[in-house]
């Protein structure tokens, strides 16, 4: 008792694993890369429909949910994407809770600017950096993907 617990996480996994965390969880941090399914197969190696899901089941939970998107050049960069998730988690908002409120300040979403902190480490184990063409975002460009973001209504912040 006493202690604040979060759990960063994807949610790719079965509801019922999700759901025994419940009681033992105060924020979860969610992943949402991509909205559409084959972009986000593409990117990830797996769908986001079970993710989507479960992350529509918990938003009726009344567990407040950070959001967290890595933005990646080519992937998930553009307005029109970032705006899909916003608008995501702001329609998550309009779920009531279990007891018929609605508490749309429970959700915020971080954009995390891509970077090349993992090159060394690839390097170190003689592995090939697959993202070494890639540049990170501009400060300017992360700043109009936060604008078109928040226009949703959604507190956005980007790291």
């Amino acid at each position: 008792e006493g202690i604040h617990t979060a759990l960063e996480t994807t949610t790719h996994y079965r509801w019922e694993t999700l759901e025994k965390a419940l009681p033992l969880t105060d924020l979860f941090m969610i992943d949402i890369k991509h909205m559409e399914p084959e972009k986000h197969r593409a990117a990830t190696g797996v769908s986001n429909e079970q993710i989507l899901a479960n992350i529509r089941r918990l938003a009726g939970t009344g567990k407040p949910v950070i959001f967290r998107t890595p933005v990646i050049p080519g992937v998930n960069d553009t307005v029109a994407e970032i705006g899909a998730i916003a608008r995501f988690i702001h329609e998550l908002s309009c779920i009531p809770l279990e007891d018929g409120t609605l508490c749309p300040e429970r959700f915020s979403l971080e954009l995390l600017a891509f970077h090349k902190l993992a090159a060394d480490k690839y390097k170190s184990l003689g592995l090939e950096y697959p993202a070494a063409h890639l540049e990170p975002p501009t400060k300017e460009h992360m700043a109009n993907l936060a604008s078109a973001a928040s226009a949703h209504g959604i507190a956005v912040r980007v790291r």
